[in-house]
């Protein structure tokens, strides 16, 4: 089962400061990974969205 992934306006802000962070205090390869990684990390939850819950509390 997949989820329909939508993602609040405060998380997409919150993502865009982390994004510029890394560009300013990395490199746009490590800014890339990271959007990266968090975009496959939502699609996971999304495909599997009990991942990580204890027994009884999903």
């Amino acid at each position: 089962m997949s989820l329909e992934v939508s993602i609040a306006l405060r998380a997409e802000q919150d993502m865009t400061l982390q994004y510029r962070w890394y560009l300013e205090n990395a490199d746009l390869d490590v800014a890339e990974r990271y959007l990266l990684a968090v975009h496959e990390t939502i699609q996971r939850i999304a495909e599997w969205p009990g991942l990580g819950c204890l027994p009884g509390s999903a």
